[in-house]
């Protein structure tokens, strides 16, 4: 059995820096997996998450992008901060939809100050990086 990512983080991490070197070399998926000797829906499936993401392969398209095995699984200092900045906007957003869905947003303050609050919460995150989205959905 071939080894998989060890995590959750790690394998959103791989996509999230995996998107971002497919755009900035301007390839596609398709290109890659050619070049990986991985079939296209297997590669497509793998990508979003719909299959383990084997570290041979890993190293392949680190080694096809000539950057380090250890960048395509940790990032950088600045994707770490990304990541961490998406699941924050990630939980603000639930957050909102739960107190939504139970009708508890008026607890502590009027709906529309915890809306706002929220909403600059998720701007400040925005501003902050503004390719966050991008880089995560490709």
């Amino acid at each position: 059995m071939s080894q998989e990512l060890a995590s959750d983080i790690q394998a959103v991490t791989f996509r999230f820096v995996l998107n971002r070197l497919l755009r900035k070399k301007e390839i596609k998926q398709s290109e890659l997996a050619n070049a990986i000797g991985l079939p296209q829906s297997t590669f497509h499936d793998w990508v979003n998450g719909r299959r383990p993401r084997e570290l041979t392969f890993v190293k392949k398209i680190a080694d096809f992008f000539n950057v380090s095995f250890e960048y395509m699984i940790f990032g950088t200092k600045t994707d770490q901060e990304k990541m961490e900045a998406y699941v924050r906007k990630l939980e603000f957003e639930n957050a909102m939809l739960k107190l939504e869905q139970q009708k508890q947003l008026g607890l502590f303050e009027s709906k529309d100050e915890a809306m706002e609050r929220i909403q600059n919460l998720l701007n400040e995150i925005k501003t902050q990086f503004p390719d966050l989205e991008d880089d995560l959905h490709g």
